[in-house]
């Protein structure tokens, strides 16, 4: 069995040496190239040309200085050159004669077989009238074969049983289009309807699926619903990490919805402790409890003792699916925003971005938004703030009460109304009907991938769909992604029943229930699961639904108690 293939393109000079010199050039440097595996290891040099198998035994008189030094450090690992007949060379020929790497999946004599029991073949031989094809009987490889010699070339008819094989020899080579395939067949070969066979197996092959990205999905946006008073409907994320400054390396930042209010809050770490503090204290504490915080699906956002703040606090934490920052954009446009003017500020490489922040904070709340026609400001405190330079400054009425200041205060504030947010994209949606039907779907990998990586993984079972999302089947969890990031699967009955068989050990978990069994914190510890017998050993269930089990020795240690049972 080769072990490695090597080859490389000859130089305008060495294509001009002789078949002898080209040949002793193979050996050369396909020893150069592996000498660190040959070195010191007994193997034996074939070739399909003999006049090499004399090299180490004639003079060496008629030789060139080249050809001596190539023999000479050639002999430096092995002299032992044999003939083998050039059909018989397949290995050194895989890269150069193709036969060699594709085999014929159908004779002449499988054909010929298939085709006299085929009802469809003597059907259209007995009615001559009712069809396009010349079909005559040819001899190939002393097999006699119905062909079609309507056109230039003679061209076999393949029967129903074989169809499918003819089309995987020839497909399976580069996984071309339906029409390149299309043509390549019937080239070659013929049969009734064959484009419209050919167009539903490429549609089905599993491995053009995988890796060729066709057009994707771009569902229309869709806005969220207004909220009925300030600071009920919050946006919250995390920036960084960024460069160290004064101890802080991560930004939380949060947005109101109503007002567009921004604040961001320089921390230390990203732990869910730390987000959950931080929150209350800059947040909660100055503007009341939201209604609804609208997050990714960080770790530290889908911790226990996230879930559990947001609970206590009367919080409905929705997260947006993954890979797909749309759904959160009003806040991570802010991010672009702030990481702008934050590079505009610092001047040299030495200035503190967590010093220059308050001044872009205030900024960015004094500036206009066309979107809701006013600045977040005046819809936070109901009038302007003075800014560092300002020269003249407007102050109340001093004849206005103070009580009547206050109720024409709060009737202003009880008529305002909010808006949606702006779109600023100019990329027309488009829906593949496909997905409306079908019953599995591709899932395209966001993630950084290496070199010739399959950009989708699946097929997965389809468990639910929305207009925006799908409810997928991944292993034996629910997983709720974008409808984005997803194509439909053309898939074939048998193949469906291949990769879907239920594992007897699975358990399918709703999203709810794998953030209720979630750690502490937004790390990788695992909660312990109820062992199926008294004799099996402890399993653990991980936050991605992976189960972990310990030796047998371990299965009556107690890993909530931390002792033994």
């Amino acid at each position: 069995r080769p072990l490695a293939f090597f080859s490389r393109k000859l130089s305008p000079t060495e294509q001009r040496y002789s078949t002898y010199d080209r040949e002793l050039l193979a050996i050369y440097t396909t020893i150069r190239r592996f000498s660190y595996l040959l070195e010191g290891r007994d193997f034996q040099i074939l070739t399909d040309h003999r006049p090499l198998t004399y090299a180490f035994t004639k003079s060496q008189d008629k030789a060139s200085p080249r050809q001596i030094r190539q023999l000479a450090y050639i002999s430096q690992f092995s002299t032992n050159i044999a003939f083998v007949k050039g059909l018989d060379n397949a290995p050194a020929d895989a890269l150069s004669r193709i036969e060699t790497i594709v085999s014929r999946n159908v004779s002449p004599a499988d054909l010929a077989e298939a085709q006299a029991r085929d009802d469809e073949l003597q059907q259209l031989l007995n009615r001559p009238d009712s069809h396009s094809l010349r079909l005559r009987e040819v001899r190939l490889e002393d097999t006699p074969l119905y062909c079609d010699i309507s056109t230039d070339t003679a061209r076999p008819f393949v029967p129903q049983s074989l169809r499918s094989a003819i089309f995987r020899s020839y497909h399976s080579m580069a996984h071309p289009g339906i029409r390149s395939t299309s043509r390549l067949i019937a080239q070659r070969f013929v049969w009734p309807a064959m484009r419209k066979d050919i167009t539903k197996w490429v549609q089905e092959c599993q491995s053009c699926q995988l890796s060729k990205v066709q057009r994707h999905e771009r569902t229309p946006l869709v806005s969220y619903m207004k909220p009925d008073e300030r600071f009920a409907h919050l946006h919250i994320d995390i920036v960084g990490p960024l460069p160290p400054s004064r101890g802080f390396s991560y930004l939380l930042t949060c947005v109101d919805r109503f007002t567009r209010w921004v604040e961001a809050f320089p921390i230390v770490d990203q732990t869910a402790q730390t987000i959950a503090r931080t929150l209350f204290e800059g947040w909660i504490s100055r503007f009341g409890t939201p209604l609804t915080i609208v997050t990714d699906q960080g770790r530290n956002f889908e911790s226990r003792l996230f879930q559990n703040v947001s609970r206590l606090l009367g919080i409905e934490v929705r997260h947006t699916t993954g890979y797909h920052p749309q759904a959160n954009g009003l806040i991570e446009r802010q991010h672009r925003t702030i990481k702008a003017a934050l590079m505009c500020r610092l001047n040299t490489a030495d200035d503190s971005w967590s010093v220059e922040l308050p001044a872009v904070l205030l900024g960015l709340r004094c500036a206009f938004k066309e979107d809701i026609q006013s600045t977040p400001a005046t819809l936070v405190y109901g009038t302007t703030l003075r800014l560092p330079g300002d020269f003249f400054e407007r102050s109340p009425n001093p004849l206005t009460p103070s009580l009547d200041y206050v109720q024409q205060l709060r009737e202003v504030f009880q008529n305002i109304r909010p808006t949606d947010t702006a779109w600023h994209t100019s990329q027309k949606p488009f829906c593949n009907p496909h997905l409306e039907t079908s019953s599995h779907v591709y899932l395209r990998y966001e993630g950084v991938k290496p070199s010739l990586q399959r950009p989708y993984t699946g097929p997965y079972q389809v468990i639910r769909r929305t207009p925006k999302t799908f409810t997928i089947n991944v292993g034996s969890r629910e997983v709720t992604v974008s409808r984005d990031r997803v194509k439909p699967a053309f898939v074939t009955s048998t193949e469906v029943d291949a990769r879907q068989q239920p594992s007897p050990t699975a358990t399918t978990s709703s999203p709810a229930q794998s953030r209720a069994s979630e750690p502490l914190t937004g790390g990788t510890h695992a909660t312990p699961a109820t062992p199926t017998t008294s004799d099996a050993p402890a399993s653990l269930t991980t936050r991605s639904g992976r189960r972990v089990h310990f030796p047998s020795h371990l299965a009556d240690y107690d890993t909530s108690q931390g002792g033994v049972v």
